[in-house]
């Protein structure tokens, strides 16, 4: 008999598969540039800014969150807030459970007339991974620990638990910080 897939088991699925594809792709903390603190020309903005953005407390930033109220009461970024009506000016990032329907939406906005509307690279899983659990190898190179750094202090910021760890338990760590996460109801 097979059981029904939860929100937590996918979450956590999804969590395993992008550790692994982290190990495959090396560290991002390689070629750190100014570049991963800025949205990218295709109108996504990393999990990085939008915590960066959250920390600054910038003027008219708007976080929409996609998903439906179950998985909003489950988890949702800080500030996050179901889709309503937005005023010109306004900074808007919109995050779902993957990219193409925030990227969809977010041209929509743009097409409305929100010239700054933005989505999360990777959804909810790239905060997961980039912001409550940043992790580093233990045989870095100076350069990738130093740009490591600014992002450890990022991660502390929204109670995440950055760490330097070897290859094995990179994957592992971003599914217990998940299980962590959702254990003791950090949802902003």
């Amino acid at each position: 008999m097979t059981r029904p897939v939860t929100v937590n088991g996918a979450l956590a699925t999804a969590a395993f598969v992008l550790g692994l594809a982290a190990l495959v792709a090396g560290s991002p903390y390689r070629e750190m540039s100014d570049r991963v603190w800025a949205p990218a020309p295709d109108g996504s903005v990393s999990a990085l800014v939008v915590a960066q953005w959250l920390r600054e407390r910038k003027t008219g930033l708007r976080v929409v969150d996609l998903r439906g109220p179950e998985e909003y009461e489950q988890f949702h970024l800080p500030r996050a807030e179901p889709l309503r009506a937005f005023e010109p000016g306004e900074t808007v990032v919109v995050y779902g459970a993957d990219s193409l329907e925030a990227r969809l939406a977010a041209q929509r906005l743009r097409d409305a007339g929100i010239d700054t509307a933005y989505y999360l690279a990777d959804g909810v899983a790239a905060w997961f991974t980039d912001v409550l659990n940043p992790t580093l190898s233990p045989d870095a190179s100076p350069g990738e620990r130093a740009a490591w750094e600014r992002v450890a202090e990022l991660s502390r910021y929204f109670g995440g638990l950055p760490r330097i760890v070897s290859r094995g338990a990179a994957q592992r760590s971003t599914a217990e910080v998940m299980r962590r996460t959702m254990r003791r109801g950090c949802a902003f």
